[in-house]
């Protein structure tokens, strides 16, 4: 079956390109001092990891547009429990996208808890009640107020010390890229399609690896960071490296609900995998 594949224009041209461009990221990036050496300037290095980039991305997208585009072999179309994991899969990627590149995405309206001062039963028998809050009889109050939308200050007020998504992986951009297109592979009947958005989780897992090496390495970042979480999504948290509770603390839930939202209506809208 696979040479059978093989035999499409489009699958090979796929696969070689998106086989050179993870190759070429890591040999490259990984004797980058040699090469810089040899070539005799940085100058001239960058040049030819670049025209190496370019040559892989353009073999991988005349691959898919000219032979591949809903066209090419045919792979088992996706059933319902597939679709469902199409839907999760794609709802975590945007999630996580538009975690990282919008700024922090606030509720308008906002409901909040503030502890009032304890006042004597005559003091208090004297005092109107308020007409805004709902006063329990436990001191404390529930207040509506009402907030800016978006919140663009809020990197530079947080501390140095947080990780946000990368309590769930040290690579959130990759990952958030790999849920993403993991969900369109599976959603469409063609294997070029298939290859073309299984890739990215591929380079996910090899460009990730290669990257802690390179950033330990440079001084980037420290073993007991890498000690203390996972290359792979969630690792860390399930085995106790990483809590639960902290990354909720520390996530812009807002930012998450919208890109989870906004890929579960792109899915209603989407025309069936099987067609």
């Amino acid at each position: 079956m696979l040479q059978a594949a093989m035999q499409h224009k489009g699958v090979r041209l796929i696969v070689l390109g998106w086989t050179g461009f993870i190759a070429e990221n890591v040999i490259v990036s990984e004797h980058r001092a040699e090469l810089v050496a040899m070539l005799g300037s940085e100058k001239i290095y960058k040049a030819a990891y670049a025209s190496l980039s370019t040559a892989a991305c353009a073999a991988t997208l005349w691959g898919y547009g000219a032979y591949g585009h809903r066209q090419g072999p045919r792979v088992k179309p996706a059933g319902h429990a597939t679709r469902l994991a199409i839907v999760a899969l794609q709802a975590l990627g945007a999630a996580g996208l538009v975690h990282q590149y919008a700024p922090k995405l606030n509720l308008p309206l906002q409901l909040s808890k503030a502890t009032i001062p304890q006042t004597n039963n005559n003091q208090s028998s004297n005092q109107p009640s308020s007409q805004h809050s709902i006063q329990p009889a436990s001191g404390s109050s529930w207040n509506w107020s009402i907030a800016c939308p978006i919140d663009f200050a809020y990197e530079k007020k947080q501390h140095t010390g947080l990780l946000g998504l990368q309590r769930i992986t040290r690579h959130p951009q990759l990952f958030s890229l790999a849920f993403l297109s993991l969900g369109a592979a599976l959603a469409s009947p063609f294997l070029t399609a298939r290859l073309l958005f299984t890739f990215p989780a591929v380079f996910a897992v090899i460009g990730g690896a290669h990257q802690d090496r390179r950033f330990v390495r440079d001084g980037k970042w420290s073993q007991e960071f890498i000690d203390k979480t996972s290359l792979i999504p969630f690792v860390a948290l399930v085995d106790g490296r990483q809590q639960w509770s902290v990354l909720w603390n520390e996530l812009k839930h807002v930012n998450i609900g919208v890109g989870a939202v906004g890929a579960i209506v792109f899915a209603f809208f989407r025309k069936s995998p099987s067609a």
